[in-house]
């Protein structure tokens, strides 16, 4: 065969021949699935808001026994001093007879004069004419986890004890709540807000009973004692005192108190509701009665 034919066959066998494959673009790296969150089992009832009989009628609630969750303690805690938390509580309520506040008038609160008198319906006194902080006249409804409440960056929310008042003369509750709201302190982890999260939920992974009631004793009292914050009044943590209460004058009347250092220790100042419009800006009285605030 001539040149030419061979070099036709090997044209023509070249051009029959499948194309050379490409080599094939590789897909890129897939991220790996992000791992798995464990799936946590939260009883609000434990760790938000703790109401059960088995908390509140604690012996920790007891103000006879000066338990760590009782009225009394909370206000000695306060005052700084035992000796001076019965004058501390009275000089308190009598607050509530100001008649004005930052040049807005207030409603005299006049039937506190009853609590703080010595007929019926009076707060039992000591011997001395003290009142007798062992049968204050406010049983222990509630312990709440407020790490919701965030006034700035560094905040790490709030630990509140949420009081009901029992009628001194009848034993049956009476038209007013009183909130020791308290500033969850700073911890000195690199995390504070993490750290008070992860003892809320440590606690509340405890079962009813004394396990639970003791590990949430240690956590309040991480807020409620007195030293806990060093920048606090007295180095108490307290965040504002506040009362809800149609228990002493014709409307229900919502009023906050902050803790302050005084030349003969601490005392609760009556101070102005944040958010909260003057009482003559209702255009109604009777819309003002329809319900507590």
């Amino acid at each position: 065969m001539g040149k030419a034919w061979v070099w036709g066959l090997v044209l023509f066998a070249v051009g029959c021949s499948s194309p050379q494959s490409q080599p094939s673009e590789e897909p890129p790296p897939q991220e790996p699935p992000p791992a798995e969150l464990p799936q946590l089992s939260v009883d609000p009832y434990r760790a938000l808001v703790v109401v059960d009989a088995s908390v509140v009628l604690d012996a920790r609630a007891s103000n006879a026994a000066n338990g760590p969750w009782s009225f009394r303690w909370l206000m000695e805690q306060l005052a700084g001093d035992e000796a001076r938390a019965p004058q501390f509580v009275e000089a308190w309520l009598r607050s509530l007879r100001t008649s004005s506040l930052n040049g807005f008038a207030l409603e005299d609160r006049r039937g506190v004069e009853v609590l703080l008198g010595t007929g019926p319906g009076a707060w039992p006194r000591t011997s001395t004419g003290a009142l007798d902080l062992s049968r204050a006249p406010f049983r222990l409804l509630a312990i709440v986890n407020r790490m919701d409440v965030i006034s700035s960056a560094s905040s790490n929310g709030e630990g509140r004890f949420v009081f009901g008042f029992v009628d001194p003369a009848t034993g049956e509750p009476g038209r007013m709540t009183v909130a020791f709201e308290f500033r969850l302190p700073p911890l000195g982890t690199s995390d504070d807000r993490k750290a008070w999260a992860q003892r809320w939920f440590d606690a509340a992974q405890q079962p009813w009973g004394e396990a639970y009631n003791r590990a949430l004793e240690e956590l309040t009292r991480g807020f409620s004692a007195r030293g806990v914050d060093p920048n606090g009044a007295g180095g108490s943590a307290l965040s504002q005192l506040r009362m809800n209460e149609a228990a002493f004058g014709e409307l229900w009347e919502l009023r906050e108190w902050q803790l302050e250092a005084g030349p003969g220790g601490t005392f609760l100042r009556l101070s102005p509701l944040p958010q909260t419009p003057d009482g003559a800006m209702h255009t109604s009285r009777d819309k003002v009665t329809a319900a507590p605030l």
